[in-house]
This record gives C-alpha cells, sequence and structure tokens, in this order.
C-alpha cells in the first residue's frame, strides 16, 4: 500500500485507516537489513564504551589534581 505522506526516520506514528487501522508503527530505514541494524547497535555500543572509558580517564585526573 503506497503512502502520500513522508515521515521522517525513527518517528512513532498511528495509523488512522487500512488494516493496520489504529496501530503504533515505527519508520524505520528500509534499506537496512536486520544485520545491518545489528552491526550499527554493536557500534553505538563501543562507541558508548570509548566515551565512557575516556571520561573516567578525565575524572580521574581532575580528581588527582584537587587533591594536590
Amino acid at each position: 500500500m503506497p503512502f502520500k505522506r513522508f515521515v521522517a526516520i525513527g518517528r512513532v506514528s498511528l495509523v488512522n485507516y487500512g488494516k493496520n487501522y489504529r496501530k503504533l508503527v515505527v519508520i524505520i530505514d528500509s534499506s537496512l537489513n536486520d544485520f545491518d541494524r545489528f552491526k550499527l547497535m554493536l557500534a553505538k555500543i563501543k562507541r558508548a564504551g570509548v566515551v565512557r572509558q575516556e571520561l573516567a580517564k578525565l575524572k580521574k585526573e581532575v580528581a588527582a589534581s584537587d587533591s594536590h
């Protein structure tokens, strides 16, 4: 079923007509398959880990400089 409205990727929408009437849907980029989404999720987790490590290093440096 073709849709006539353009909605940004990542938006949550309520369908007001058709077989999916009154259902919530999430708009996704259909060019990504499940494996690509999985790889993207892993990359985000790894990036968050690196950011967390660097933040811990900075906090440690600040704590060491405050104690002197």
